[in-house]
């Protein structure tokens, strides 16, 4: 036995292995005739274990497509195609409803074609396959699915399932029905992949839709028509809530055997041969499951953390495999104790050089808006100008100490409220210079006022609009404040309707703002202003964070900031 358990675990495995199948093989050879007798019985069983899996098949593949059907009904831009007037925006939609079309099609292989048509009888489908569509459910207001039909172009069968669409906008046709859709299936779309393993048995399946016509089956004959099964012993099988039914064929055996007292014998001898493989495979267990236990006890009390537990070493002893394992084992120990000094080492040093860098860039930040004295200069031009009845220059430069004043007092972080009264000054500012060129709106949700943000973030984005947007043309531009709560977080646009961005800076300035290295300091394309913002923004609050550029000629430019949504006392 000693000398058994020093051989190769491979070689052990294999001597136990030829042992069980000499064994098996011996007793499978008398054991197969009077098995195959109780097989054929319990064939019948698994006839009616078939039926129910077709049955459940059907009703889960009918439910998937239904509510394929109902989400493309409620999808946006159907609704928005069907509801549209103005045919600029309806080839808009039209051209997006058939990309989510097609992106319907591959959820499921079966769907053919996806079909919609309006009110005044105008198809929309995604192939030029022409499809009959049925006419009978344009008035029915539920899910209904056709009698299978033949496409003579394509030499195939196919199902139409139909859902009508209505409006659930909250201003256009309320509740009215504006189309339907149309859902082409091939004539295994409530079979799915499944349905190749229905030929494991004797018994013959055939599917029938609700004009009793048979659309397949599991042998390997031609379809008959029901009428010509009339004869035989079949069982119909109706699927609940989609109209099809499931008639299947069961062979009856010619006679059934004693199979109790066969399986008895059968017991007693399968028994004596699980008992004898049991001893030989507890033998082969002890022998890989000792050292094994062993290795998993030493490895347990590594996982406590003790860095002095990697400077031990485990011993294993047992056959050839685990006494590598157990050299291989103490070699990576050592090197893992190694290689631990010298990472704690290093990002201990990192970790510092790391720190001392975010420390620098937000004082940097800080000192580019920081000028006290030029606050004590202003107020001094305010009184000349007072006394020389300039109200003009009285309010811009009142306007001006005001931010300046507010820029190097107080705390970093400030409430909205009192970073919107900046901005007011600093646009009051800039009405003086442009007159009658540019006009504000704000859209404020009145929880936003309370929130805490960055101190000086949103004048840098002003100006920037101002400079870029509407200093660039003649005409009247509009320059909109948005502030608004959405997904715990507080979203800030601002909007110039002055002139856009090219389509090639639009995408560079983009980029920037997405970049991941640091922009500090940098003037890029937009100014060093949205630069210096983005990346207050991301220091202070982590990478999902910050801003982000759109900008067309119908919609202006637009710059979004987005921050997280705490008070004072969360800050």
């Amino acid at each position: 036995m000693r000398k058994f358990q020093q051989l190769r675990l491979f070689t052990q495995i294999i001597i136990l292995t030829l042992i069980t199948v000499i064994v098996f093989s011996s007793y499978l050879l008398y054991y197969t005739h009077s098995a195959e007798k109780f097989y054929e019985n319990k064939s019948k069983d698994y006839t009616n274990e078939i039926i129910y899996q077709l049955e459940e098949t059907i009703i889960s593949n009918h439910s998937f497509l239904s509510k394929i059907i109902q989400f493309v009904s409620y999808h946006a831009d159907v609704q928005n195609f069907l509801l549209e007037s103005s045919y600029e925006m309806k080839y808009q939609y039209y051209r997006q409803m058939i990309t989510n079309l097609t992106s319907v099609m591959t959820l499921n292989p079966h769907i053919l074609d996806v079909i919609i048509r309006d009110n005044l009888g105008n198809q929309y489908s995604l192939i030029d396959t022409n499809y009959e569509l049925p006419q009978n459910y344009i008035g029915v207001n539920s899910i209904e699915l056709s009698p299978i039909q033949y496409n003579q172009q394509l030499k195939s069968a196919y199902f139409v399932m139909h859902y009508p669409i209505n409006s659930i906008s909250t201003y256009i046709k309320v509740n009215q029905k504006i189309g339907d859709v149309y859902l082409v299936l091939n004539d295994t779309a409530f079979l799915d992949q499944s349905a190749k393993h229905y030929n494991k048995t004797n018994s013959v399946f055939y599917i029938m839709d609700h004009t009793k016509h048979i659309f397949w089956t599991n042998g390997d004959s031609s379809l008959p028509l029901l009428s010509d099964l009339s004869d035989e012993d079949y069982q119909i099988t109706e699927v609940e809530r989609c109209g099809l039914s499931i008639i299947s064929f069961r062979k009856q055996e010619d006679t059934i055997y004693g199979l109790l007292s066969v399986q008895n014998f059968h017991r007693m001898i399968l028994f004596l041969i699980t008992l004898m493989i049991l001893i030989l495979w507890i033998l082969l267990i002890i022998n890989i499951i000792s050292p094994l236990h062993k290795l998993v006890h030493f490895i347990s009390s590594l996982k406590e953390g003790d860095l002095e537990d990697l400077k031990k070493h485990v011993h294993l002893d047992g056959y050839k495999e685990i006494m590598i394992v157990s050299k291989e084992t103490n070699e990576m120990l050592e090197k893992i104790d190694a290689l631990t000094n010298s990472l704690i080492t290093t990002n201990n040093h990192l970790f510092k050089i790391e720190l001392e860098k975010k420390q620098a860039e937000l004082l940097h930040l800080r000192s580019q808006i920081n000028p006290h004295f030029l606050y004590n200069t202003l107020e001094c031009i305010k009184g000349i100008a007072a006394e020389h009845k300039q109200p003009e220059i009285v309010s811009a430069t009142k306007s001006l100490a005001t931010i300046f004043k507010y820029s190097i007092k107080g705390a970093d972080n400030v409430t909205f409220r009192d970073e919107i009264k900046i901005v007011s000054n600093y646009i009051s500012i800039q009405k003086m210079r442009f007159e009658d060129r540019f006009y504000v709106e704000y859209e404020i949700n009145p929880n936003c006022y309370d929130i805490t943000i960055p101190k000086m973030i949103l004048q840098p984005l002003i100006e920037n609009a101002i400079v870029h947007g509407i200093e660039g043309t003649l005409e009247p531009s509009r320059l909109r404040i948005r502030a608004y709560i959405e997904n715990n977080h507080i979203i800030i646009e601002i909007n110039n309707t002055g002139f856009p961005i090219a389509p090639e800076e639009l995408r560079k300035i983009q980029n920037e703002l997405a970049s991941t290295s640091s922009m500090l300091f940098q003037n890029g394309s937009h100014g060093i202003g949205i630069y210096n913002v983005n990346e207050r923004i991301r220091l202070l609050f982590g990478e999902g964070y910050g801003l982000s550029a759109t900008s067309s000629e119908a919609e202006g430019t637009t710059f979004t900031l987005t921050l997280p949504n705490q008070t004072q006392e969360e800050n």
